[in-house]
């Protein structure tokens, strides 16, 4: 095991955290922590001004962070 779908779903979710973020002209972030709090302090304090289309990006955002700790889960001894 190469470690192959990790990468592919932490590319994905970084990418989808961080088109989420662009709308809101947030700083840009590597971390993959920093990118879901900078989701957080949208939602906590921007939550009205959150779209239909940028719920649907939440959407995948939310299926890929439940990928991954699934993910996470099954392979921890």
């Amino acid at each position: 095991h190469d470690g192959t779908f990790e990468k592919s779903i932490l590319v994905g979710l970084k990418r989808d955290c961080r088109e989420f973020l662009d709308q809101y002209k947030v700083e840009e972030k590597s971390d993959l922590g920093d990118l879901l709090y900078g989701i957080r302090n949208i939602l906590v304090h921007n939550y009205r001004e959150v779209t239909d289309d940028q719920v649907n990006l939440l959407n995948e955002i939310t299926f890929g962070f439940e990928i991954m700790i699934n993910h996470l889960m099954i392979k921890s001894p």
